[in-house]
């Protein structure tokens, strides 16, 4: 890629630097705040809607540098959406259900303002299937899948904003690759918004991304993932970590018989952290396969990339396994 690529993301990396104290002064002023306690095993009282200063970094970045077409408004305002159901949800506590319904309320405009998934590649044959009258469903789906995978990785300082620097440069290199420069462009901005939270919100965090931040970057990283040439397999296997323990805590929430929804420490960085793995530690090892996953999904081939996420399943697998026995030992 180009070197003004890259000058998007040191743009956006700046701003937010700047941005992200100033927003978290802005919510200990709204006592926007998450307190210690359950799930929540931070020491002090921590300023949240960071991801406000996410946003905020990637909407005045890309109006500067991105031209102003229809796709872009759709994508910033759509965004901004987001962004205000996990802001109402930081400051009011709002019932899943209601977010739910909000997410795909948000998502259905994005379809009728034409942005939808046409198709996507086989595996197998390379060849490409197009789903016609279901697009709209598989886009809706995709959208609200990806939120609520973000959302529910967020459980330790620094993952999800490392994850998301990763699989947004992961991106802005497969979209470059397919023809697609400006939504390459968009994921670095991202990326560059994305890495300077992280500089505070690595261990210990001085502010957090709140559902702000996970509504806001899951929507972006989703919509991304298929606007870089339809590579949904790709995104898919990019956030492979995130996806299967998002799908592993739903199914064995329903075997247990509780709410799918209802939060709880079974996570596998909350796992992890339970066993005493630092929080960086824990990082480093999400941020080490996210990188591995996207060297993967850069360099092979599509069947390749399936072999790959056959064997990511069968090690998460192998991990989980043995940390319920282990955790059952304790007991």
């Amino acid at each position: 890629m180009p070197l003004s690529f890259y000058l998007l993301l040191g743009g956006a990396f700046g701003l937010s630097l700047v941005l992200t104290p100033l927003v978290g002064m802005f919510a200990n002023r709204l006592n926007v705040v998450d307190i210690p306690s359950g799930r929540h095993q931070h020491e002090r009282v921590v300023p949240r809607l960071g991801g406000l200063a996410i946003f905020l970094s990637v909407l005045i970045t890309a109006l500067a540098t991105l031209p102003l077409s229809f796709e872009l408004k759709q994508i910033l305002s759509l965004g901004f959406v987001f962004l205000l159901i996990g802001i109402l949800d930081d400051a009011f506590d709002v019932s899943p259900w209601s977010k739910l319904l909000a997410q795909l309320a948000g998502a259905s405009v994005l379809v009728l303002s034409g942005l939808e998934i046409n198709f996507f590649g086989n595996p197998f044959t390379g060849a490409l299937v197009y789903l016609g009258m279901y697009s709209a469903i598989a886009t809706v789906l995709w959208i609200i899948t990806v939120v609520n995978v973000i959302n529910l990785t967020d459980g330790i300082d620094g993952l999800v904003s490392g994850v998301t620097v990763i699989s947004a440069l992961v991106l802005a290199f497969l979209s470059y690759q397919t023809g697609h420069p400006n939504t390459a462009k968009l994921a670095l901005i991202l990326a560059g918004g994305s890495l300077g939270f992280l500089v505070y919100n690595f261990y210990p965090a001085k502010i957090f991304l709140g559902d702000s931040g996970t509504m806001f970057m899951g929507f972006l990283l989703g919509v991304l993932g298929f606007l870089g040439g339809a590579k949904i397999a790709t995104a898919m296997l990019i956030l492979g970590i995130p996806i299967l323990d998002a799908g592993f805590i739903i199914i064995y929430r329903a075997m247990k018989g509780k709410p799918i929804y209802q939060g709880d420490r079974n996570h596998l960085h909350f796992r992890l952290r339970d066993r005493g793995i630092s929080p960086i530690k824990i990082c480093l090892f999400f941020y080490t396969v996210t990188a591995a996953l996207g060297a993967i999904a850069l360099f092979f081939s599509g069947r390749e990339k399936l072999i790959a996420l056959s064997i990511l399943v069968f090690f998460f697998v192998l991990l989980w396994t043995f940390l319920i026995r282990w955790e059952r030992k304790l007991k």
